[in-house]
């Protein structure tokens, strides 16, 4: 995650339009919304998909900053990241803010890729439950920032999926076989 969050930075991601740049091979269009020309500025922060997951995400306690309603104009994706991490508070939940631009942008470049070379169609509920199932898996891990309430459903009652619902695999059963 760290080198795709690196490149994005850089903007050497090779969305449609790089591509098309070089005469390679591609699809033109955003592969989640099928309108406009997929450019990394599209895919990320103005793709309605996409924008849908951002505001899914900001209804979650502590994830506030990542309404896509309070973004102001920013020149480069450095910059819009910049912008959002400044709107959280000082602290743990900057640093968690932080990490969910992070998880979310790598989540929703995974479904790019599945529409793109699966021909998936898009689906920002699965991506929100994925996410979902990540923050739970960074905090089993020990991530401070990520520690409850952070990631829930906020006051207003945004029902989501429940993370532990994203996984499929019993791992009660593999922790069994491992310990007999």
């Amino acid at each position: 995650m760290k080198i795709f969050f690196w490149l994005l930075q850089q903007n050497r991601l090779w969305c449609n339009d790089r591509l098309q740049r070089r005469g390679w091979p591609n699809r033109y269009f955003c592969q989640c919304c099928l309108r406009h020309l997929e450019t990394l500025e599209h895919l990320f922060w103005s793709c309605p998909c996409s924008l849908k997951i951002w505001t899914a995400a900001s209804l979650w306690r502590g994830c506030h900053a990542l309404n896509p309603a309070g973004w102001s104009a920013a020149p480069s994706s450095p910059a819009r990241i910049k912008l959002i991490t400044q709107k959280a508070q000082p602290g743990s939940e900057r640093q968690a803010v932080r990490s969910m631009v992070i998880l979310v942008c790598w989540e929703i470049w995974q479904e790019r890729n599945s529409c793109t070379f699966r021909n998936k169609e898009a689906s920002p509920a699965d991506v929100i439950a994925k996410i979902q199932a990540m923050i739970e898996l960074w905090r089993l891990a020990g991530a401070k920032h990520f520690e409850r309430p952070f990631g829930k459903n906020d006051a207003r009652g945004y029902a989501t999926t429940t993370p532990r619902a994203a996984f499929s695999f019993p791992f009660h059963v593999l922790f069994h076989t491992l310990i007999t």
